[in-house]
């Protein structure tokens, strides 16, 4: 075949290989959005985590100082 002309064949091929190709990257990049919602459900977990031990200690350190000044007082 002269360079530039497709058979038929190839010409009836062509669309059916677009949509594959096509379908294929939609169903990517479905994956990776189902993967980042995963991901940052896990972060927002992680991130309430790390807020409540920092609540927790600093509400332990606040009964530390309180307990050391009654002690403190008390002699």
């Amino acid at each position: 075949m002269p360079f530039g002309r497709k058979s038929p064949l190839e010409a009836l091929a062509l669309p059916g290989v677009m949509l594959a190709y096509k379908y294929s990257q939609f169903r990517q990049r479905r994956r990776e959005a189902a993967s980042r919602r995963v991901t940052e459900r896990e972060l927002s977990a992680l991130h309430h985590k790390i807020q409540h031990q920092q609540q927790r200690q600093q509400h332990q350190q606040q009964r530390r100082r309180n307990e050391q000044r009654e002690h403190c007082e008390k002699m």
